[in-house]
């Protein structure tokens, strides 16, 4: 949908990369397109200015500078930062850009020997360019790459810093020569979120192996339970875990975990039992994961060590359970056990070096503190962040190389508990915050038949302030009176919105989430 208004009065103030003052600029600075979006705030801006060429040239110094656009009430209406310039002289383009900076460089990598054995994945340790940080901030690169030694990674993590810790200019030929002019094309803080890759190692303890071993339990008194141990270093809280067994016998009697604290390096107090597992699905030939789910996570303590133990639910020389075990010992955050019913202690699964089990256990959070937590690893320029909690859980680990900005967005498209999106702002003061998208059955606004927006009380809404985020139904119908008929017509959410300040034109986008979070 499209809309014409009488151009606003615009003013375009432009800030120090510390945000301590305000550029004076001998060239005047227009704004022609500015976007919204309701997964951000502010999103995209072009700026323009006409001059002499110097002085255009000069406005490439104003990169990563901060941007904030106001109205003829100087009321802000769109803010962010300085993204590219792009300067055209005659038939000449010239473009500096932000795009490829990078001023800490680190290199994934890993190496295929010549029995084409593939080594373990290493990650180098960071190049970094201070002066760079200090002028622009930290703009973080993590390149992959296979088949590679550790001198062959240093070598490529040193030359791509050198070759991209500071923006470059680009020449080309403009489509069409015409007037000197510049561009300044901006983006919304919230996209400086990409500029970090996030990686939380804890939530997530595992053990895949591979190695030779295993255990049968349940079968007497002389080895009635077994266990693993583990010591998170994050406070987290535990909802899964799996071991890898096998059904010996048919046994059909319900399994369960149990979480115990550690008393003096063997299992001490319960403080929580698993919901029953049922063992009928579980091969007898081959071993399988048996996942153990905990009703209530259960919360643990960083740096303290805690036990999760197998209960067979009886004894049966003729059914019971055999757990595979690791005796190349490849887990180092903790150790297997095995009780002694007869004896009446825990012991080490045999042989001597004491194997581990293959196990996995998974930690959940609510995903709202997922996002504060990867936002505050990635948002330099923020002055605050809060997040309204969801109710959704999921596990915090996260090793997949992704920036902060693409693990928040997967967040959002989670959405709630009430099945609503998770969506964004950013405020001109660049506070962050990440709520709830509001209840569809109860909107906010009219959209009349001349396409403009207005409120219940018939306050009509400028383009320049779009209400992103917000859910609207048209009221250019005699059909849909006071109070709104949503079985008739339903609400309409606007996800983006766009404004040409020049001409006075604006469009908004009703696009579903998961279009608008990929864009």
């Amino acid at each position: 949908m499209t809309s014409n208004f009488l151009p606003g009065q615009f003013t375009t103030e432009i800030l120090r990369r510390d945000f301590s003052q305000t550029v004076r600029n001998r060239t005047p600075i227009e704004p022609e397109y500015l976007s919204w979006t309701a997964f951000g705030g502010p999103a995209r801006a072009e700026l323009a200015a006409a001059g002499r060429p110097e002085q255009l040239l000069d406005l490439i110094n104003l990169l990563r500078c901060g941007v904030t656009v106001r109205d003829g009430r100087a009321e802000p209406v769109w803010w962010g930062y300085i993204e590219e310039v792009v300067v055209e002289l005659e038939a000449v383009e010239v473009r500096v850009s932000l795009a490829d900076l990078a001023n800490e460089v680190r290199v994934q990598y890993d190496y295929t020997s010549p029995d084409n054995t593939r080594g373990d994945r290493n990650l180098t340790t960071a190049a970094v360019d201070r002066r760079s940080q200090a002028e622009f901030g930290a703009k973080t690169r993590l390149l992959h790459q296979a088949n590679i030694d550790e001198p062959h990674a240093l070598a490529l993590r040193d030359t791509w810093l050198a070759q991209h810790a500071w923006p470059v200019s680009r020449l080309g030929q403009r489509p069409q020569p015409g007037p000197d002019r510049a561009r300044l094309l901006c983006a919304g803080w919230f996209k400086t979120l990409d500029w970090q890759p996030y990686a939380q190692l804890e939530g997530f303890y595992a053990n895949y192996g591979p190695g030779p071993g295993a255990f049968s339990f349940g079968r007497e008194a002389s080895a009635k339970y077994a266990g693993q141990s583990f010591q998170p270093q994050a406070d987290s809280a535990l909802k899964f875990a799996s071991f890898m067994l096998r059904n010996v016998g048919g046994a059909t009697r319900t399994l369960t975990a149990r979480l115990h604290t550690d008393d003096g390096g063997q299992p001490g107090t319960v403080l929580a039992t698993s919901d029953p597992f049922s063992p009928v699905d579980l091969p007898e030939s081959a071993y399988s994961w048996a996942r153990f789910i905990f009703a209530a996570a259960c919360p643990l303590s960083a740096g303290s060590r805690y036990w999760l133990t197998l209960d067979p639910n009886g004894l049966n020389a003729g059914q019971y359970f055999m757990l595979r075990l690791d005796e190349n010992m490849n887990f180092t955050g903790g150790t297997g056990r095995y009780y002694n019913q007869s004896a009446g202690t825990w012991n080490a699964f045999p042989p001597a070096d004491q194997p581990d089990t293959l196990f996995r256990f998974v930690c959940v959070s609510d995903t709202a503190d997922q996002s504060l937590a990867i936002a505050i690893a990635g948002g330099q320029f923020f002055t605050r962040i809060s997040a309204e909690p969801t109710g959704v859980e999921t596990s915090p680990y996260r090793n997949a190389g992704l920036t902060c900005l693409a693990e928040i967005r997967g967040l959002m498209e989670l959405g709630t508990q009430n099945q609503r999106l998770v969506l964004a702002e950013v405020s001109p003061q660049r506070q962050l915050r990440f709520y709830e998208q509001p209840q569809p059955s109860q909107p906010d606004l009219y959209l009349a038949s001349s396409s403009r927006f207005f409120t219940r009380e018939g306050v009509l809404l400028p383009p320049w302030q779009p209400p992103v985020g917000r859910f609207a139904r048209f009221s250019g119908t005699n059909r849909i009176s006071h109070p709104w008929d949503r079985q008739r017509l339903p609400a309409c959410f606007i996800a983006g919105a766009e404004y040409w300040p020049q001409t006075g034109k604006s469009r908004v986008r009703a696009v579903d989430g998961e279009r608008l979070l990929t864009e």
